[in-house]
This record gives C-alpha cells, sequence and structure tokens, in this order.
C-alpha cells in the first residue's frame, strides 16, 4: 500500500509542479524541473509526515489511497512551491530598495 501512496504522491507533486509552472508562464526549462522536483519533494514530505496524522484508517483491502491523504500531498505540494517560488521575488525587491 505504501508503494502505490509513494506513487500517487508523485503524479501529485508532479501536478502541482507543472501547474504552478503553466500558472506562472515558466518559459525556462531548468525552472520548470526546479518546479516539478519542488511538487514532487513537497507532496512526499506531507504525504509522510501529515498524511498519516488527518487520514481516515485505511481498510486493508482498499487499493485506492484515500482522498484526504492526497489532498494533504496536495496542498503540501503547494506551500513548498509557493515558498520556493516567492524567494527570488523577495530578494529582488529587497536588492531594488
Amino acid at each position: 500500500m505504501l508503494v502505490f501512496n509513494l506513487l500517487i504522491w508523485l503524479a501529485v507533486g508532479a501536478l502541482m509542479g507543472w501547474l504552478v509552472s503553466r500558472l506562472a508562464r515558466v518559459r525556462r526549462r531548468s525552472t520548470m524541473l526546479l518546479n516539478f522536483g519542488v511538487g514532487v519533494l513537497g507532496a512526499v514530505l506531507a504525504g509522510l509526515w501529515i498524511a498519516p496524522l488527518v487520514a481516515l484508517p485505511e481498510d486493508a483491502l482498499r487499493a485506492l489511497p484515500s482522498l484526504d491523504a492526497m489532498a494533504v500531498t496536495s496542498l503540501g505540494a503547494a506551500a513548498v512551491l509557493i515558498v520556493v517560488n516567492a524567494i527570488p521575488v523577495l530578494f529582488r525587491r529587497r536588492h531594488l530598495r
């Protein structure tokens, strides 16, 4: 079950990274890859640390991961992506003053 959840977390993180790249209209390939990697990292960290705290108990027969765990991983990916993408903006503003 953990392997299947890990695959779902990777997919959710990559999807969130792609979505942020599209919303930010990223044109550089390195920035897109960074967003994919950061999205996956945020999803996996949230899946390992936070999802067990808020997820409903899973049945042994249930093959799909819980929707609340998927929501937590997507929020974790989004939070890490927001922080990483805000860092260059903050430094740019600081140097302009």
